[in-house]
């Protein structure tokens, strides 16, 4: 389980760098100036901060999986929303949900990965791991972009989220499942 989460939180790191690293081009692609362009991107970075926050007040209230399914919809909006090219406001306002969401979701990694490892030495791995994912998702993307046509990052960027996504709650069915046989044996 702790490998499992540790892939995870690389598939993760890999949708929210690989998604970053490409905005700026897909928003050349989109129409946007350079300096809309550079707009969605401090925007994105700046909602960042302001999602870590609201995790980080949230961490000990809301578990992990939950989380996510709430992040889930929002981040395929983000792509979904993003693919059709919008208009700048709209554009902007993509980018400024991703980072919200991404902040949020990135401060609860640790305990996902905890929750999965109880001895906590997954969890000291958890930002080397996070590192290579940064590192893994631009270059994943990197295979399914061209000069003319930057959307395939977000197929990438999305497959690497679907992965993430399918990864943790597989954990997290397995440990509820764990729990109920638990339970059940403990009444015999």
């Amino acid at each position: 389980a702790a490998y499992v989460s540790l892939v995870a939180v690389f598939f993760l790191f890999s949708f929210f760098i690989g998604f970053l690293a490409y905005l700026e081009q897909l928003a050349s692609q989109s129409g946007l100036s350079p300096v809309q362009g550079g707009l969605a991107v401090a925007l994105a970075l700046g909602c960042s901060i302001a999602g870590s926050g609201l995790g980080a007040t949230l961490a000990e209230r809301i578990p992990y999986h939950r989380a996510f399914m709430a992040c889930l919809p929002a981040f395929l909006f983000v792509l979904m929303g993003l693919w059709v090219l919008p208009a700048p406001t709209a554009f902007i306002a993509f980018a400024a949900l991703h980072g919200l969401a991404w902040g949020f979701l990135q401060t609860l990694q640790a305990p996902f990965v905890i929750e999965s490892d109880p001895s906590r030495r997954a969890a000291l791995l958890g930002p080397s791991v996070q590192a290579v994912g940064a590192a893994g998702g631009p270059m994943l993307c990197s295979f399914f972009v061209s000069a003319h046509e930057v959307r395939g990052a977000l197929v990438v960027a999305g497959a690497c989220l679907m992965v993430s996504f399918l990864l943790a709650m597989t954990l997290w069915l397995w440990r509820v499942r764990r729990r109920a046989q638990s339970a059940l044996a403990a009444k015999l």
